[in-house]
Formats: C-alpha cells, sequence, structure tokens
C-alpha cells in the first residue's frame, strides 16, 4: 500500500502552525505567569472588532525587552533600543512592545489613531479609552488626543490616515484633517524606505482614491512624487471607465510621472520593481502612439500586459481592450526566452564557436526575429535564419 504523502519523512520534524491568537496567548500567559502585564493591542483589536482577517497579533506588555529576552531566548532582537522583541511560537511570530508610559492607557494615548488604540485583555476585555469602537462604528479616522502632537512624532501618520480611509471606506475626522494640512510638509522628513513601503501598502487604489490622494495634502508633502499630479488628475477626471492601481510597479509608475528610475532609486526600491516599473515605461511609451506589437506584447509579457494596457486607455480616454490584448499574446510565436527553440549550447554546436559575445548577441536577434515572425521558431528555421542573415 503507498504511503500517504501527508506522513512527515523519517528523521523529520512536523511544524505545528497555529493561528495569530494562540501564538499571542501563549506568550501572554507566560508573561503573565511570571508577573507581568501584558494586552493584545493594535490592529488585531482593531480588524477583530471589524470581523476582518487577522494575520498577526502584536502584544504590549510592562516586562522590559530584556525581560521579555530572558522568558524566550529563542526570541529575535529586531529592536531592544525602541522596546520591541519577535517572539517565535511554533511557526508563527508574535511582536512583543514595552509600554510607552508606565500603563496600558498611556502606551495607547501614544497612538496614532482612536481605532489603534485599543488593547484587549487575555479573557478577551477591550480596553478603549478614547473611543476607537465608536469611531469604527462610525467610519471615522481620528487622531489621538492631540493629532497635531501625533504626526510632529511621526509624519508618516499622516500618509497611514489616508491608507486606513480609503482601505475602509472611512472619513478623516476635521480636526485630523487640519493638522495633516498643517503639518503634510513634515512627511518628507521620514525615512525614504518607510514613506515607500507605507504607499505600497495603500494598494489597491480605487480611480476615486487615487483622485482623493492627488487632492489631499500630503501629495505635496511627498514631493517629488506626484510632482505632475495635475495631469493625472485631468485624465482619471474625464475617464468614464473603472481604474483601479492594483499592482507596486504600476503605482510607481504614476506616482514617478517622468523621473520613473531616479525616483525608484531615490526610495530605494528594490531591483526586481525597478525592473517590472521599468517595462510598464517602455511599452507604455510605444502603444499609446503606436498600438500593440509582436514586440511590445512580447516585452511586456503576461505578468504586465493588463497594466500597459489600462495606462494606454487612460491616456487615450478609451475603454481597455483587455480580451484583444489577452488574445494577441496567445498568438505570440514565443511567450518567453525558454520557449525559443535553440540555445546558447546548440549555436556552439552548430557554428562551432566558444562561449562569448557572439553567442548572447546572436540570441537576441534571434528572440527578435522568432517574435517578429522573421522566422520560424525551429532549429532548422532558425539555423537557415543565422547563416542568412546573421552571419557573413
Amino acid at each position: 500500500m503507498k504511503k500517504s504523502t501527508n506522513e512527515p519523512l523519517k528523521g523529520s520534524r512536523a511544524v505545528k502552525v497555529i493561528s495569530p491568537w494562540e501564538a499571542a496567548n501563549h506568550v501572554m500567559d507566560k508573561l503573565r505567569a511570571s508577573g507581568f502585564q501584558a494586552y493584545a493591542c493594535g490592529g488585531a483589536v482593531r480588524d477583530k472588532i471589524m470581523n476582518l482577517d487577522i494575520r498577526d497579533v502584536d502584544v504590549a506588555t510592562n516586562a522590559l525587552p530584556e525581560e521579555v529576552l530572558r522568558l524566550f531566548p529563542a526570541s529575535i532582537d529586531v529592536g531592544v533600543e525602541h522596546g520591541t522583541v519577535v517572539v517565535p511560537v511554533k511557526g508563527d511570530a508574535v511582536e512583543v512592545t514595552a509600554f510607552r508610559g508606565k500603563t496600558i492607557e498611556e502606551d495607547l494615548s501614544m497612538r496614532d489613531f482612536t481605532i489603534n488604540a485599543m488593547a484587549m485583555t487575555r479573557e478577551g476585555e477591550i480596553i478603549d479609552p478614547f473611543n476607537g469602537r465608536d469611531d469604527i462604528e462610525n467610519g471615522i479616522i481620528r487622531g489621538v488626543r492631540d493629532p497635531e502632537a501625533r504626526f510632529k512624532e511621526d509624519p508618516l501618520r499622516m500618509v497611514r490616515g489616508y491608507r486606513f480611509a480609503f482601505a475602509y471606506g472611512f472619513t478623516i475626522e476635521s480636526n485630523t484633517a487640519h493638522a495633516i494640512g498643517l503639518h503634510a510638509s513634515l512627511v518628507k522628513k521620514s525615512a525614504v524606505e518607510r514613506i515607500g513601503q507605507e504607499l505600497e501598502k495603500m494598494l489597491p487604489l480605487s480611480k476615486g482614491s487615487l483622485i482623493a490622494l492627488m487632492e489631499s495634502p500630503i501629495a505635496g508633502g511627498l514631493a517629488p512624487l506626484l510632482y505632475s499630479r495635475q495631469k493625472w488628475l485631468r485624465l482619471l477626471s474625464c475617464y468614464n471607465h473603472p481604474f483601479t492601481v492594483d499592482e507596486v510597479p504600476l503605482c510607481w509608475y504614476i506616482l514617478s510621472d517622468d523621473n520613473l528610475t531616479e525616483t525608484l532609486n531615490r526610495y530605494r526600491r528594490s531591483n526586481l520593481l525597478k525592473k517590472q516599473a521599468g517595462i510598464i515605461e517602455r511599452v507604455t511609451s510605444e502603444i499609446v502612439t503606436a498600438g500593440w506589437s509582436n514586440q511590445t506584447l512580447y516585452q511586456a509579457g503576461e505578468e504586465w500586459i493588463y497594466s500597459c494596457e489600462k495606462i494606454r486607455a487612460l491616456l487615450l480616454n478609451k475603454e481597455p481592450e483587455f480580451s484583444t490584448v489577452k488574445k494577441k499574446f496567445e498568438q505570440l510565436p514565443i511567450k518567453k526566452k525558454s520557449d525559443m527553440a535553440v540555445n546558447g549550447k546548440m549555436l556552439m554546436e552548430e557554428f562551432q564557436v566558444s562561449e562569448g559575445k557572439w553567442i548572447g548577441n546572436t540570441l537576441k536577434k534571434v528572440e527578435y526575429a522568432i517574435v517578429t515572425k522573421k522566422t520560424e521558431n525551429t532549429k532548422t528555421a532558425v539555423f537557415e535564419y543565422i547563416r542568412k542573415e546573421l552571419t557573413g
């Protein structure tokens, strides 16, 4: 009888994956058993009240980081100077942070918005000194106590406020909105990596949310991002078709305007993101004026043809033709380099040459010739094409 593939291999240890709440409860139980206070806090409490999926549960405690490390020797020091330790728990991880202040109420008073300034005991009692539940019920983003003070402590909180408003369909309360208007210019003082991460967390952005972001005070504070936002506002306001920014490279293409490479370098985004956004930029610049060709379809690839078509349609104020573009892509002779009938080793054997620039250059020319149907994608046809067109 064949063994089940679900059985662990001999000598292996099965990893027990537990829920975020179970992991947090385990940490809180051990902290409390050692005489410390411990509460679930922040986003997990908010999301529990809103019946949303919860990916992680943070814990706040009056234990010092050094005491947490002693209780949980396998913990990871990710910022003891800021009071934070990550505790691994049976395949999960719990971020444990020391109180800012002496009590949980003091800690909550220093958080950004009332919807995030709640805590929950191990028994499930909600601690809500700033009426966060009421603001959730009423769909309001409100700064804790003094919004101006909260934003001066961390200007990036203003960007987070818009992220929460867009994500939940909430409205930013008037005093909080006024404080953002006064201090939006401080956003640019935040670390560029944090700004980039916060903007990416906003996705997906609907057309309405994108317009709201561009019209908000923080748009000016994000300069040089959205420097030409009036162009995008004009296009989006006149566009009568659905438009959603749901991919990170597409987001940066719009935010960066005409300085994509410079912007991505400035905000220290990954090389992969630079490559992906660069594809959207190059392909879009061609298809807006000349329409889709085999070459631009191939350059975009299946991963980015939809993003490029979104921008083409927006810039031309037309309905996107996703099904037509997809059909054209499916008709390409090859869809990626690995689909080619030949490779470098085959060229070396056929033409008796050693590995070098000729191989790489020839493969690029053959790849282009196949895509543009100047030769069929067979060994015989490709070798004949090389002899006729690429060799003396």
